[in-house]
């Protein structure tokens, strides 16, 4: 079951990147490797994964994957609601050795690993070496699987709400706040 709770937060300044002190780019080593994942939906990619690259985020480390290809592409065509065909790349977010459909990002988007995001600079043509750059600034998009930061506020109607109040069931937050 699925609980939606939708707050207006008129004045809340965004979160600021907690990495934003960390290299500005990173070089990921890409070794070979067998993995197969599900195929992404409405992604034109194969499913199967040959290399692999770890990436240090504040004190974790992440798996980094890139599927078999004929070419690595960082920028795809999109016709309207059409999918890209970039590079479907593949994180582990939740570190489990295992790669979900939530876990897998086009290679033309923001690519976000925990607490930072990312664009994807370049990708050998090899798929030895992915490239990098930590974007400043706020922090956009969410990370499925991570236990969201604790809370306690007042909503418009006056009930007061806590993420405890939620424990050991799904719960979607989504924030609004116009600019």
């Amino acid at each position: 079951m699925l609980y939606a709770l939708t707050a207006l937060l008129l004045a809340i300044p965004a979160l600021q990147n907690p990495e934003a002190s960390q290299p500005d780019t990173v070089v990921v080593e890409m070794k070979p490797c067998d993995l197969r994942r599900p195929k992404p939906m409405m992604m034109l990619t194969s499913n199967r994964l040959v290399r692999k690259g770890e990436v240090r985020v504040g004190d974790q480390t992440y798996s980094i994957y890139l599927p078999r290809a004929r070419e690595y592409r960082l920028v795809g065509k999109r016709v309207g609601a059409i999918p890209s065909d970039a590079t479907a790349v593949s994180v582990d977010q939740d570190r489990d050795g295992k790669i979900s459909a939530t876990e897998t990002f086009l290679a033309d988007c923001p690519l976000r690993i925990a607490d930072s995001v990312f664009d994807i600079v370049s990708i050998a043509k090899d798929g030895s070496k992915i490239e990098l750059r930590r974007r400043k600034g706020p922090l956009v998009g969410c990370v499925s699987g991570r236990i969201a930061p604790a809370f306690d506020f007042e909503t418009t109607s006056g009930k007061r709400v806590k993420r405890d109040d939620f424990r050991g069931r799904y719960l979607v937050i989504h924030f609004w706040a116009p600019t």
